[in-house]
């Protein structure tokens, strides 16, 4: 019945999933990836066989599961016990206070001697184990965490290859594997996962296209680029339009905000509002001489409706969104 449902798993030692058992396996991920936060994408796990329970003997906290108990029918559901096992969120170190927290879930169980032949009975004279088919999402790897950054441009890279991470400084902080690349339609953003280190992960910000040496060289090298180069991504305004103004004596970032419109797009500056430094040292521009843009926080557009509707519209609303 069990292998009817999820698949008929013939698995020896880990590998990930078989291009013919990712249907069925992906049935049983959607039932249960909301709940334990896990990947509903079979390629995004490995598998693998573990005697999770000696049936007959203590494990290392001194409980024990006798035969009587493993095999005792769950009249409520029409399930012998250890079969209940099957989707169970799996923990790594006993940290399963809270289902968020799984590693991954068990997506079948059987008995089996300890040659790993299924049994149908008790047999006083070999060792006796449930054994479980276990999924493990890569994306979880406590060592190697994702980390989520969005991405203002279609991305000239795919899942699988390298990218280069940053701080808040701009500074490098190492090349790291692409795992996903996701796209919300509903709130018109991309956004990049990688696999990081625990050393930085909570230090990275951004990533960067070019390499440090040839960011370094560009970056020194402003005076030569052409005209056309985008400063401004979100309003589209160009290098040649910054340097005119510049060269007419403008100094006042605002003043020049006002003409040109850098600076006035979505993200609030971010990226354009540390690029017309590098600009302006170009153009042999004392710093002294240069009024900073004024900050003004990150604002996103609200209806007026949404303060005045109930919870039930709430929800409704929020369901129209990806929810990441």
């Amino acid at each position: 019945m069990i292998k009817k449902r999820f698949g008929n798993l013939q698995v020896t030692g880990i590998r990930e999933f078989a291009l013919s058992e990712k249907k069925e396996v992906k049935r049983a991920l959607e039932m249960v990836a909301q709940e334990y936060q896990i990947s509903d994408n079979p390629q995004d796990y490995v598998v693998g066989v573990v005697k999770a329970v000696q049936i007959d003997y203590p494990n290392d906290n001194g409980d024990n599961m006798p035969w009587e108990e493993v095999v005792k029918i769950k009249s409520n559901l029409g399930l012998m016990a250890y079969q209940t096992f099957i989707l169970k969120p799996h923990f790594i170190e006993h940290v399963s206070d809270d289902p968020k927290k799984a590693k991954g879930c068990i997506l079948d169980a059987h008995l089996v001697d300890s040659e790993g032949n299924t049994i149908g009975s008790k047999d006083e004279d070999k060792e006796m184990y449930v054994e479980v088919v276990l999924a493990v999402d890569k994306r979880k790897d406590p060592l190697n965490p994702i980390v989520w950054v969005p991405f203002e441009i279609n991305p000239s890279f795919k899942i699988g290859d390298r990218v280069l991470a940053v701080g808040e400084e701009g500074e490098f902080l190492g090349d790291f594997e692409v795992v996903d690349i996701k796209n919300f339609t509903a709130e018109k953003t991309k956004v990049i996962g990688i696999k990081a280190t625990n050393e930085v992960c909570d230090k990275i910000s951004s990533i960067k296209i070019l390499d440090e040496e040839n960011f370094l060289k560009y970056s020194n090298n402003i005076s030569n680029m052409s005209d056309d180069v985008i400063v401004c991504r979100c309003e589209r305004v160009s290098l040649g339009e910054i340097r005119k103004w510049i060269r007419k004596g403008v100094r006042d970032l605002n003043q020049l905000k006002a003409l040109t419109r850098l600076g006035m797009g979505a993200c609030g500056s971010k990226t354009c509002g540390q690029l017309i430094y590098s600009v302006l040292r170009s153009e042999g521009v004392d710093f002294k001489e240069v009024r900073d843009l004024t900050k003004r926080p990150l604002f996103v557009e609200v209806e007026f409706q949404s303060f005045c509707v109930s919870g039930d519209d709430d929800k409704k609303k929020a369901d129209n969104f990806s929810n990441f």
